[in-house]
């Protein structure tokens, strides 16, 4: 048939092409369209009597032509599968990228002006430190997911305290709590920190060991901090029960307060008491390292073994003092 059911078999080729979601147009650089195309209208043309179809094929597409138009559909179609994702992939990497890059820059910023802020505070220019306290707090927050800007906010809360009791007088040393409540807090810590009993067992295992069948022993504790006589009270215990009777014992502490000296002293005088043991505390108010603090340590007794305590030793980072806290050391020794 050449009239009637060509044209019909070419209308039909032509609305299964149209119906189909992708379009393929050489103007637009051989890519589909993800926009799905409206449904389009078709009407049939019925052929009059002695109509050969010649004067209606142009308004038809050829069968050769559709096929081709399908050919290169379905090329760009494959086109698209391949390289679409790959495209979308680079495309959320960089966007990544740029993020992390963003974050890394805000977070230098932070920096930068906490750092401002502080350099403005410590010469006095409130004004100015106030303005970039101002601009901190709206970049950093407490909630935040990053750690640092965390951290930042919490400085931020600081320092605006500190700004505020410095520009209306209200900044004050906050009051010293009671050597009760500090030897209760210390006790708290010493019970549920495992690091302070284990640094207290090895220390005093060691000293039992080189007052081991010595009548005459002295402890000089370089270091005697609130709460410091945890450690000594468990010592005097184990002095006592040794074999052979308890030594006669004499502790010298070292340390900035002297009210937390006197109170170590007192536990460790009421609990040798106790033990029948002879005891003597000598309180020294200065640094280990002090020229003068070398004429309030008592001499070495003759046939006496002398212990040097320093458990922080590591955190006293000034040369100069941890030579003269062993030529002191080494005076009392001779």
């Amino acid at each position: 048939m050449t009239g009637r059911g060509s044209n019909m078999q070419d209308s039909l080729g032509l609305m299964q092409f149209h119906d189909h979601q992708y379009l393929y147009s050489s103007s637009s650089s051989n890519l589909p369209l993800q926009q799905p195309l409206l449904y389009h209208h078709h009407q049939f043309v019925e052929a009059r009597e002695g109509c050969t179809g010649e004067d209606d094929a142009p308004e038809f597409v050829e069968p050769a032509a559709a096929a081709a138009r399908a050919m290169e559909l379905r090329a760009c179609k494959e086109v698209y599968s391949e390289g679409g994702g790959a495209v979308e992939e680079r495309t959320a990497m960089a966007g990544a990228e740029q993020v992390v890059e963003e974050e890394e820059a805000h977070g230098v910023r932070m920096i930068s002006l906490l750092m401002e802020c502080a350099a403005a505070m410590s010469v006095g220019n409130l004004a100015d430190a106030n303005g970039t306290l101002l601009e901190l707090s709206q970049m950093a927050s407490p909630y935040a997911a990053s750690c640092g800007e965390r951290l930042v906010a919490y400085f931020v809360r600081a320092m605006t305290a500190r700004l505020v009791g410095s520009w209306v007088g209200v900044a004050a040393p906050l009051a010293q709590p009671p050597c009760a409540a500090i030897n209760a807090a210390f006790r708290a810590l010493y019970n549920v920190a495992p690091f302070a009993r284990l640094a207290y067992l090895a220390c005093n295992q060691t000293i039992l060991e080189a007052f081991h069948g010595k009548r005459l022993v002295h402890i000089v504790d370089l270091d005697v901090v609130p709460g410091g006589a945890l450690q000594w009270l468990s010592l005097l215990p184990a002095l006592a029960a040794r074999p052979g009777g308890p030594p006669v014992i004499r502790v010298t502490g070292f340390g900035m307060s002297a009210s937390v000296l006197h109170d170590t002293g007192n536990q460790l005088a009421g609990l040798a008491r106790k033990l029948c043991m002879s005891f003597e505390f000598y309180a020294v108010a200065k640094r280990p390292g002090d020229a003068d603090a070398v004429a309030d340590v008592p001499g070495r007794r003759p046939g006496e073994v002398v212990a040097v305590h320093w458990l922080r030793h590591s955190m006293c980072n000034q040369y100069q003092r941890r030579q003269q806290i062993e030529s002191m050391v080494s005076t009392k020794r001779a």
